[in-house]
């Protein structure tokens, strides 16, 4: 195999013949264009199998929110494998090493990704998030004001404006924004019967707020929200009036129940919709579901985030592995393998890591990069973990400590990633 950079003159045919082996493209001029976007706008590699392009792996920039601070986040886009060059381990290994250089180069501090399986990214030191909500709802049910203001139509040649709304929508903790605006440009190319409405600053005509939406049935849909984009709690709730303002013709809408509201609070009678729409393509439920996945690249930046407001602390002992220094090349293992190691942690008002032998007075907690990314994230507590995980080890005293003082937000993406 022959690891590279993605040249856009010499591998982009090979790439779209992947993303059509896989299904992610069709020979569309606009899914064409969102491809050729998607591999050119972070670090794309490529692996070769005789010659020809088999494999890529495609990081973007972002940033992801832990309680009130941002941490610069490496997002694995991307990855895809031909048919001919499957059971090669040409994904994990390229995967490794794009995300390896993200965390030398751009100092990532933690990678995310949307997972296709529950299983293969865990051999790269992932974790799974915390599952999102996703409610259907007739929108004629919401009890909230049509909004008085006239939203203005969006569409694809809108891109930077989206995009820019997007990046400044309100987060809570978890929150990622993808930096690079020709992120939403691509993901506009690739939706069918797409379409957005937002409302604007005075004067200078910026998205205050902005949702985008798709259905395949124009008709009576149910129609899809793929996002939307607020600043504040107002614009969320005039976003919904405008959803309301669709029930004359849309029966149902689908959406990703944001961090901060339950949507049945807004609905009137959810309960009895709820049994009067069972089976119907128009029902009214939430499902759950955990599609993402995440770890930690630098710990020392990871733990200085956790800044709780108590007065007490915790310190323990941390050993700790990391599966992904056997799949980088020596080259780049000499500059960054890893987190694996024995380190001394201090959870609380300011917490800290410490690279150092066990202290025999602290207890310890053994543990995977997986599972210690899941619980610095606060996917699940650690008693959970310790349940769940497999290769979670500590005295019961540690984890129910853990469990009062590590007490944190779900977190929620709030970005397809």
């Amino acid at each position: 195999m022959q690891m590279r950079p993605y040249d856009p003159t010499r591998d982009h045919e090979d790439c779209l013949r992947i993303y059509g082996e896989i299904g992610w493209a069709s020979s569309s001029e606009n899914e064409r264009r969102a491809a050729a976007l998607h591999q050119e706008i972070g670090r794309t590699l490529v692996a070769e199998v005789d010659g020809g392009v088999e494999c890529f792996a495609s990081n973007q920039d972002a940033r992801l929110r832990y309680l009130d601070q941002d941490l610069p986040a490496c997002i694995v886009a991307g990855v895809g494998t031909g048919r001919v060059a499957r059971r090669k381990g040409l994904a994990k290994r390229l995967t490794a090493e794009a995300l390896a250089l993200d965390v030398i180069e751009k100092d990532a501090a933690v990678a995310v990704l949307g997972m296709f399986d529950q299983g293969f990214y865990d051999q790269i030191g992932f974790g799974t998030g915390a599952p999102d909500k996703l409610v259907s709802f007739d929108p004629g049910d919401l009890r909230v004001p049509t909004p008085t203001g006239t939203p203005v139509r969006l569409g694809v040649d809108d891109w930077e404006r989206m995009h820019a709304n997007r990046v400044a929508s309100l987060r809570g903790h978890g929150g990622v924004a993808l930096e690079h605006p020709a992120n939403t440009h691509s993901e506009l190319l690739i939706h069918k019967n797409g379409f957005g409405f937002g409302f604007e600053e005075e004067p200078d005509g910026a998205l205050r707020h902005h949702v985008w939406m798709t259905t395949d049935a124009v008709r009576q849909g149910p129609y899809a929200v793929r996002w939307m984009a607020y600043r504040d709690r107002e614009g969320l709730l005039e976003l919904l009036g405008f959803l309301g303002s669709m029930a004359d013709q849309i029966h149902c809408v689908f959406w990703v129940e944001p961090w901060e509201i339950q949507v049945w609070d807004l609905l009137d009678r959810p309960w009895r919709r709820r049994m009067l729409s069972v089976g119907s393509k128009h029902e009214t439920i939430t499902r759950a579901h955990p599609w993402w996945q995440a770890r930690i690249c630098n710990l020392e930046a990871c733990l200085d985030a956790v800044r709780l407001p108590m007065r007490e602390h915790l310190r323990f002992n941390l050993e700790l592995t990391d599966p992904i220094a056997p799949l980088l090349t020596p080259e780049t293992a000499a500059r960054w393998s890893g987190v694996g190691g024995t380190y001394v942690v201090e959870i609380g008002s300011a917490s800290g890591v410490e690279a150092r032998a066990p202290d025999p007075a602290l207890p310890t907690l053994s543990t995977s990069v997986n599972t210690f990314s899941r619980l610095w994230l606060g996917a699940l507590p650690a008693s959970g973990l310790a349940v769940t995980a497999g290769d979670l080890d500590a005295p019961d005293t540690l984890l129910a400590q853990l469990d009062r003082v590590l007490c944190l937000p779900t977190p929620f993406l709030g970005w397809e990633i």
